[in-house]
């Protein structure tokens, strides 16, 4: 599902969320429109929390809460009207990674700590690619979702 929902959350529509969920959604302004998959995206990140030590049995280690927080606050500082839903997923080393395939354009982060995230990206239409590690500037992984937004 892609886009806003056009609405905005109450107060009331936040409470149902516990732990990292409710500090995540406390974040967020009043009037912030959040995408309609939010609600998924964040019950993916609080299952992704659940899983045990070797979830993949072969010696995986239980994703970090903290880089889980901080993986959903990028999410949220990056979303903008029309991003769509990006896959979300566990790395072996307890991080995660969220991703894009679609409309040209393939982009990767994974969030590695609060103040580290690597990021992939390839546009099959322009040519373009890179890979860069990100510290406390998003300036560059946000120039990449504006083309994947304004993309057709």
């Amino acid at each position: 599902m892609n886009g806003l929902s056009g609405t905005t959350w109450s107060s009331e529509d936040r409470m149902p969320y516990q732990g990292i969920g409710a500090t995540l959604i406390k974040s967020t302004s009043p009037e912030q429109e959040l995408p309609q998959w939010w609600p998924a995206a964040l019950s993916r990140i609080l299952f992704l929390l659940e899983l045990p030590e070797n979830w993949d049995s072969y010696d995986a280690k239980k994703i970090n809460q903290q880089i889980a927080y901080h993986a959903a606050q990028i999410l949220l500082e990056i979303t903008r009207p029309g991003i769509p839903e990006p896959s979300i997923v566990p790395t072996v080393r307890g991080n995660l990674q969220f991703e894009w395939h679609t409309r040209g354009i393939d982009l990767e982060f994974e969030v590695k700590s609060s103040v580290l995230i690597s990021v992939s990206f390839e546009d099959t239409v322009t040519g373009n690619e890179w890979e860069k590690d990100l510290d406390y500037n998003l300036i560059p992984l946000k120039d990449v979702i504006r083309q994947l937004v304004s993309r057709d």
